[in-house]
């Protein structure tokens, strides 16, 4: 079964994270699993897929908190 979790603080074994962004394939240099969990554990939002218990894909959303012109004109 498929299951979806945006929750920031899920327990992820981030060895397997590693691997899974391995397999996408994103970017050619190995992640070191504790900067990879910071780096998730510091954005925006974030989702985790599992099939079962397993670890298949995952996702993070950055924002740069700079405000946008149109923000500035609303304050």
């Amino acid at each position: 079964m498929i299951m979806y979790s945006k929750n920031k603080n899920q327990n992820i074994d981030w060895d397997e994270a590693v691997i899974v962004f391995e397999r996408a394939p994103l970017g050619k240099r190995r992640r070191e699993p504790e900067k990879l969990k910071r780096a998730f554990e510091s954005s925006y939002a974030v989702v985790y897929v599992f099939d079962s218990d397993k670890l298949i894909g995952m996702g993070r959303f950055i924002w740069n908190f700079e405000p946008k012109p149109w923000e500035k004109i609303f304050r």
